[in-house]
């Protein structure tokens, strides 16, 4: 049997359809009275988004304000605007007003055990068919965006109606320019599991529902056919009911998605909660207030703090100002907890992840195969980040010592890559003169800060990983990565006999290449050996 889930609500209801396809009606009878209503906005002025708006301006909630007043009537909007009717082919018509009373727009709204996970995930821990990951794709092409529109259902011969807002439909969408297009779709998945999808449906291009958008503040205005409607970003509208401030949080994904390094805000107006910055380098705003004018922020700093596990001492910096544009947005993983977007000098940076995710992407390079790091508390996490704070940031200071500055090290894994040009000679695994003394003069750097990070219980493991460039043949190429890589090795474990059972061994051949400004491959930068370390977890 099989499931055709094409509506989810936000109350947790589900419509099911029978099929799909489609067209959108519009109805002309004589209830559509084509008047302005309380919900039409003119001459509404919209905020300059700046280059790249539709990164962003849509992951968020946004409601008609005065459909969520208290005791509020859906009669008093019935004839607000013109119906158009909403339907999969040969499934159920649902006539709803042109404008939504809301939309929740996110990038996924599947089930949360199949959402954001690898081809190689959905088949080992899900259990997915190469089909039904294929579904998934079709599906993942598009953003999608939940509505929930005044829909009409007639019930008497004398023509009248009864209303409400019980339904929401969902739909793909894209953004181009200032405007929105909007296509009704279906996943169909197993019924006896909702984690197997069977096909996906979406409208043909030319039904897509057609807006205009832009921001009025915070408010999201939709236009078409000359009217318009004001939906009000769902926590303004939470934050005037409780009569509080704002407070909205979030994380960016790793240390290079946000602005100027930080990865972590606060903008709080809310009386009792503090603002806050941080920075990926550990530096966090003392004495941090917000001051919000429309959607135009400004936040301020006394002082900066960080504690520098390198040194072992405390370091205190200068206050600043950060002035910009922000807009409330959905986290990835959907519901209505806030996260935000704010745009700088015209650029748009996302923080709608939480602490988790973000050091689940800034550790994952330094984490066993086995480690979980969503099951980790945030001080055991805060521990993780500290101990690869440290390691790196000594690493760092011993390669300088060193004099080896042209040595490139990943900053936030400490991922150190090495040059096959000076380790061996073409097509070879054995190592060059050249090459051992660039390695001694490497390992006297390296070892001492990863042998100390053993001993204090930060480090477990050391891998050493080759890789090629994509030249050759396929199988060659893994092979001749991992004999280079195990020739580093073994010539570690020969000067460091102490190390030899923390040391890993690891052929990748052409995969993940290096590529040039232009996206093409760099042979030469591809062609390497990588020596990093591995977080202990336990």
């Amino acid at each position: 049997m099989k499931k055709f889930c094409v509506v989810f609500s936000l109350l947790m209801s589900t419509m099911v359809f029978t099929a799909c396809g489609a067209g959108i009606k519009y109805s002309s009878d004589s209830n559509s009275s084509n008047s302005s209503g309380s919900k039409q906005t003119k001459n509404a002025e919209l905020v300059d988004l700046g280059s790249d708006p539709q990164a962003y301006m849509l992951y968020g909630t946004y409601r008609n304000e005065e459909m969520y007043k208290d005791d509020s009537d859906l009669d008093d909007h019935a004839d607000d605007y013109d119906y158009m009717t909403l339907q999969l082919e040969d499934s159920e018509e649902y006539e709803v007003q042109v404008f939504p009373m809301e939309l929740q727009a996110d990038t996924d709204f599947l089930d949360y055990r199949i959402g954001g996970k690898t081809d190689k995930e959905l088949k080992e821990e899900v259990g997915l068919t190469d089909q039904q990951i294929s579904v998934l794709h079709e599906y993942w092409q598009y953003d999608h965006i939940q509505a929930r529109y005044i829909d009409r259902e007639k019930y008497s011969e004398d023509g009248e109606y009864s209303y409400s807002t019980n339904n929401s439909f969902q739909f793909a969408y894209e953004v181009v320019g200032n405007k929105v297009y909007m296509g009704l779709e279906a996943m169909i998945t197993d019924e006896a599991d909702d984690t197997k999808p069977v096909a996906y449906y979406v409208q043909d291009r030319k039904d897509w529902i057609e807006y205009s958008y832009g921001f009025d503040g915070l408010d999201l205005i939709l236009s078409k056919d000359g009217k318009s409607t004001r939906l009000r970003a769902f926590d303004i509208l939470n934050a005037e009911k409780k009569n509080e401030g704002l407070y909205e949080w979030g994380y960016a994904k790793n240390s290079t998605s946000g602005y100027d390094g930080i990865i972590h805000l606060i903008l709080s107006t809310e009386e009792g909660y503090d603002s806050s910055i941080e920075w990926s380098d550990g530096r966090r705003g003392e004495n941090v207030t917000t001051k919000i004018d429309g959607n135009r922020f400004t936040l301020t700093w006394d002082s900066t703090y960080r504690y520098g596990y390198d040194l072992g001492e405390s370091e205190e910096g200068e206050g600043g100002e950060l002035t910009g544009i922000f807009l409330i947005s959905n986290r990835p993983n959907g519901g209505l907890d806030g996260g935000l977007s704010i745009c700088i000098d015209g650029k748009w940076y996302p923080y709608v992840y939480d602490s988790t995710a973000y050091w689940d992407d800034e550790l994952s390079d330094n984490l066993g195969k086995d480690a979980d790091v969503s099951s980790m508390s945030e001080d055991e996490l805060g521990e993780l980040k500290e101990n690869q704070t440290a390691v790196s940031s000594g690493l760092m200071g011993a390669f300088k010592e060193q004099g080896l500055d042209s040595t490139k090290i990943d900053e936030s894994t400490g991922t150190v890559q090495m040059d096959n040009n000076v380790l061996f000679a073409w097509d070879k695994a054995d190592l060059s003169e050249e090459g051992k003394a660039y390695l001694d003069q490497f390992l006297a750097a390296y070892v001492p800060v990863i042998s100390s990070a053993i001993e204090d219980g930060k480090v477990s493991t050391i891998v050493v990983e080759g890789y090629t460039d994509s030249a050759g043949d396929e199988a060659y190429n893994l092979k001749l990565s991992e004999e280079r890589a195990k020739t580093v090795a073994d010539y570690i474990k020969a000067g460091y006999p102490e190390l030899t059972n923390a040391i890993e061994v690891v052929g990748n051949g052409a995969n993940n290449l290096i590529l040039d400004g232009e996206g093409k491959e760099d042979a030469a930068a591809s062609r390497r050996v990588e020596v990093r370390y591995v977080l202990k977890t336990e």
